[in-house]
């Protein structure tokens, strides 16, 4: 069973390609609603070392300045990592960088140096301080909230959806 979760933006719309709905095992649309992907069926076996989620949007990403037509929203964040949270539960899954992760992280620990594509998380518009190698960090910290204190606790959010315009 799968004991690896990692974490994408589709680099698109808010709404799903055939290729999107292929290549992950779940998608987080704007509104925060989880679509499943064609192989979610798969994380249940044994061979699944972990599971592909994204994002949806993104598209037109240059900069933390220039965040394109498609960002990731906060319920859409919010929503997507509580359900991250939930998948970590029933797995298992204890989070780490290691364990819970960004397609940069893995692929910077695997390759070093890394060439950033539009499905790489190296920017958060409501986090948009956030340099590309702290983005897995915050996310993982969100993830640690929702395990640790509850998944209906948002409190800690209500100053972030004030923010975004």
């Amino acid at each position: 069973m799968a004991k690896k979760i990692i974490i994408y933006q589709t680099g698109g719309s808010y709404f799903p390609f055939p290729e999107e709905i292929k290549n992950y095992d779940y998608l987080i649309t704007h509104r925060g609603a989880v679509l499943k992907g064609s192989n979610e069926k798969d994380i249940y076996k044994p061979f699944r070392k972990e599971i592909n989620i994204a994002f949806m949007g993104m598209k037109g990403y240059e900069s933390y300045k220039k965040q394109g037509d498609f960002p990731i929203t906060a319920v859409q964040l919010d929503e997507g990592l509580k359900f991250i949270a939930n998948l970590a539960v029933e797995f298992d899954i204890k989070p780490s960088t290691t364990s819970i992760l960004t397609s940069y992280e893995q692929k910077k620990r695997k390759y070093g140096i890394v060439n950033i594509v539009e499905t790489d998380i190296v920017s958060l518009p409501t986090q948009a301080y956030l340099f590309p190698d702290e983005v897995g960090k915050y996310l993982r910290s969100k993830v640690k909230f929702y395990i640790k204190y509850g998944l209906d606790n948002d409190n800690e959010n209500k100053n972030e959806e004030k923010c975004i315009s």
